[in-house]
């Protein structure tokens, strides 16, 4: 699950004797968890669509349901993520302060 998620509740669930349970339901379709940023790192590559004002983990989320996304970049500074679309065989990484970058591949929904 996302901790930036808007959706995100607490919800309690009680038991007998006044015994509860407490879990994160989410109420927003499926998220992601369990990737990596590579910081200072920027990837070339197609950029298919640039999102302002958003914050990486839901960048991430813009481009799991985005077809032939698979990599992005993201900006700290300013916000904005750039969905990619990669060749794979490539590695053009090249050194940027304030940019991120993360395969798409490395996250689980």
């Amino acid at each position: 699950m996302s901790v930036d998620s808007p959706f995100l509740c607490p919800v309690k669930i009680f038991l007998n004797f006044g015994v509860y349970i407490r879990f994160f339901a989410a109420f927003s379709g499926s998220s992601v968890t369990a990737g990596q940023f590579e910081g200072n790192t920027y990837m070339k590559g197609e950029v298919m669509s640039i999102i302002s004002n958003i914050g990486p983990t839901m960048c991430v989320n813009k481009c799991k349901s985005s077809y032939g996304c698979n990599g992005i970049n993201f900006d700290r500074q300013q916000l904005t993520c750039e969905l990619l679309r990669m060749n794979t065989t490539a590695d053009d990484r090249s050194v940027k302060s304030g940019s991120m970058y993360t395969a798409v591949s490395s996250w689980k929904t």
